[in-house]
């Protein structure tokens, strides 16, 4: 399962069911709200890294002439 999917599958929880009704509407709501803006910040997160990944590929398969832009994309692929 990729990341957006394990987002968009996250649970509610049980905190809310000591809430008011109202409470527990805005609880559920902002649940959602922010599962769907990560799981839309995991699918950027996805194509930045194959995006990364091309721009090493062509730096390393340069004889070299770009070694310090592979070293830095390394350095951020690192961090996943």
């Amino acid at each position: 399962m990729n990341l957006h999917n394990e987002i968009m599958n996250l649970l509610l929880g049980n905190t809310y069911k000591d809430m008011e009704k109202q409470e527990q509407m805005a609880y559920k709501c902002g649940h959602r709200d922010a599962r769907h803006q990560a799981a839309e910040l995991s699918i950027y997160a996805e194509h930045l890294e194959i995006l990364l990944k091309d721009v090493y590929d062509y730096a390393t398969q340069n004889h070299g002439l770009d070694l310090k832009l592979a070293r830095k994309v390394e350095k951020i692929l690192e961090l996943k």
